[in-house]
């Protein structure tokens, strides 16, 4: 169950061009902007969670009809920390160290199942990109202060699921075809080109093909930039 766990997850974190520090029992910590650079880490950190949210759901689905009851919870801070080889001669892993780990860590332990907590820094950060709600300040083991507390509802959609919305729009290349917004629907839930095959009773070799149709219409370069740019065209225009 723990491989699957971290296999099912692994597949979308990579998706979003994450860095999955070391694994520990059924933790794991995503940190962006090294060693990949990103415009905006605080959004997708917040785009990532929301896709493990929908990819732990289809999981927790499964394993509650073989009788376990498991749940999931995100916590996420924004800010600077100390990155680089932890460890020793022999056993060494790539992490980070720093306040806003230590916070995130405390938020993903406060939250309730299903529950996407942020702190105000990352609320501010993304308040174009998600709906929140406050939970006020609250208090944080290792933190001399109470910290306000945001949880993550949903991504800002014109009423339309994301990728449907988004893969609708057309593109300087022409728009997407009905096969194609489904493999972006499957980009945006963290697929693998192998995952998206079995999902569209399709050949590996096709799915590839249709993700590199996509990247050519879209004049991208990298499936997370399919994803951001699924979720950022399904957002209303003020």
């Amino acid at each position: 169950m723990l491989r699957t766990y971290h296999e099912g997850l692994g597949s979308v974190i990579y998706g979003f061009e994450g860095t999955v520090g070391p694994l520990v029992e059924d933790r794991l910590t995503v940190h962006f902007n090294d060693p990949l650079p990103t415009d905006d880490p605080a959004g997708q950190a917040v785009r990532l969670a929301l896709a493990m949210r929908e990819r732990m759901n289809e999981l927790l689905a499964v394993w509650r009809k073989s009788g376990y009851s498991l749940d999931f919870g995100v916590g996420i801070d924004f800010g600077y920390a100390t990155l680089g080889t932890i460890g020793f001669a022999g056993k060494t892993d790539y992490g980070a160290i720093g306040t806003v780990v230590h916070l995130a860590a405390k938020l993903a332990e406060a939250a309730r199942a299903g529950q996407i907590l942020i702190s105000h820094r990352v609320q501010l950060a993304t308040e174009q990109l998600v709906d929140t709600s406050g939970l006020g300040e609250q208090a944080v083991a290792g933190l001399a202060r109470p910290v306000p507390v945001f949880v993550v509802e949903r991504m800002r959609a014109a009423g339309k699921s994301v990728p449907l919305a988004a893969a609708d729009r057309s593109t300087a290349a022409g728009p997407l075809t009905e096969r194609e917004r489904e493999v972006v629907a499957l980009i945006v839930r963290g697929r693998s080109n192998r995952e998206i095959a079995e999902e569209l009773v399709i050949a590996e070799g096709t799915a590839v093909r249709h993700v590199a149709n996509i990247l050519n219409k879209l004049d991208l370069h990298s499936r997370a930039q399919v994803a951001v740019w699924a979720m950022e065209q399904a957002r209303p225009v003020p």
